[in-house]
């Protein structure tokens, strides 16, 4: 549209005016759908990068889900080794035990 001065503007035909009322007009619906065109660009960005920290959040909170599921299972695992140890030595001195017991015992020879 092409400006005009107040004076050319006061010399207008009233066809002309209305001409210029409805190019103004046509101009406000395109600038009025090219806004809402372009808020709905922005929520969906908006809703994408929400999504994307709420991604980040879960990512992160099942990290530490991982990350105690492997501190568990070290636990366990250290604990049925101290176990197992605990067992062997056991065991150990049991057969040292039974072991220094036989050697008290006199053996006994058969005879032929």
């Amino acid at each position: 549209m092409m400006e005009i001065t107040e004076k050319e503007f006061r010399k207008l035909k009233r066809t002309d005016l209305i001409e210029i009322i409805a190019q103004y007009q046509q101009r406000e619906e395109k600038l009025t759908k090219e806004n809402e065109k372009l808020r709905c660009q922005l929520e969906e960005k908006q809703i994408r990068i929400r999504k994307a920290g709420s991604i980040a959040q879960a990512s992160l909170a099942l990290n530490r889900v991982f990350e105690d599921a492997q501190n568990a299972a070290e636990q366990y695992l250290q604990n049925i080794y101290q176990a197992g140890e605990e067992h062997w030595k056991d065991w150990v001195k049991e057969d040292e035990e039974q072991t220094a017991t036989r050697s008290h015992i006199p053996s006994i020879k058969r005879a032929d």
